[in-house]
């Protein structure tokens, strides 16, 4: 309620953000950029209901309905950020993303993180280290990334060197 004007939030060492903080978050509604790095409470279904809580509360229209809700999320080191959670983010295009980081999300699996790539076909930096159980298979998508000028897949030792 009293930050309604919040574009950007980044909040460090995240370990104790509980499920009704990051429902809260879903309704600021100009919040373009978050970045929350190693929380570890919120389980994956908390996280897709995040996103979805986002979509109906009508924030994925802000702050430019037709250009879609994000400019840049960082989930480093979110570890229970995996399926759910991102197959519930690319529900709905991401045109304005740019960067974004699931460094250290290692439950991610080759088709939550290809569709939700696909998504985001205007991403310009991704960093994906860090994703052991990913293949060349999830970063297809990125071969269609016309603005994608970085790339951090070390230690995803589940791709191999001729993917890159």
């Amino acid at each position: 309620r009293n930050f309604r004007r919040l574009r950007r939030l980044t909040i460090s060492f995240a370990w104790n953000l509980d499920v009704p903080t990051l429902q809260r978050f879903a309704a600021l509604g100009l919040l373009d950029a978050l970045r929350l790095h190693q929380a570890e409470q919120p389980s994956d279904a908390d996280w897709a209901r995040f996103f979805e809580a986002r979509r109906s509360a009508g924030c994925d229209g802000a702050p430019a309905a037709a250009e879609g809700p994000w400019r840049a999320l960082s989930f480093e080191g979110c570890g229970l950020f995996a399926s759910r959670a991102a197959l519930a983010l690319a529900a709905a295009p991401l045109p304005r993303l740019t960067d974004l980081n699931l460094s250290n999300c290692w439950n991610l699996c080759d088709a939550s993180l290809g569709a939700l790539l696909r998504s985001a076909g205007a991403l310009q930096r991704l960093n994906l280290s860090a994703l052991p159980i990913i293949t060349a298979a999830a970063l297809a998508p990125c071969c269609a990334m016309p603005w994608l000028t970085e790339l951090n897949c070390s230690r995803c030792n589940s791709v191999q060197d001729q993917m890159l």
